[in-house]
């Protein structure tokens, strides 16, 4: 892990370095290592859908492994940004509102929500 670790730093666009960094930091339990790749990889991927995954997988690791509730914000709303059909998202998004007891942050993510899923009835 080390090598790749090295290289995805050395040439921050080489996705597949930052891909085995993410594979080998979670069969290391390196954790950190692995919401590091995911966000490298989110912030250079062209299609949308990918890197609404990796946002995803980013902040559910923080969360879940990390704890880091922050990082996890940040990555999940990044992940409904770039799909809000993203359902894995919005239930932990909508975890990490309820447990800082951000009752207004929680009701505008329902109101996103919601809104998003008229926008996509209306379009289909």
């Amino acid at each position: 892990m080390e090598g790749a670790l090295s290289l995805a730093s050395s040439d921050p666009d080489d996705l597949a370095a930052w891909d085995v960094v993410r594979v080998a930091g979670r069969r290391l339990g390196r954790f950190d290592a692995v919401c590091d790749a995911c966000e490298a990889m989110a912030a250079r991927v062209k299609s949308t859908a990918r890197a609404g995954a990796l946002w995803e997988e980013a902040g559910v690791v923080a969360l879940d492994a990390l704890g880091r509730a922050d990082r996890a914000e940040r990555a999940l709303r990044r992940a409904l940004d770039a799909d809000p059909r993203r359902v894995v998202s919005y239930r932990k998004l909508r975890e990490v509102l309820e447990a800082r007891r951000d009752v207004i942050g929680v009701a505008q993510h329902h109101l996103l929500r919601a809104n998003d899923g008229l926008r996509t009835q209306h379009n289909a």
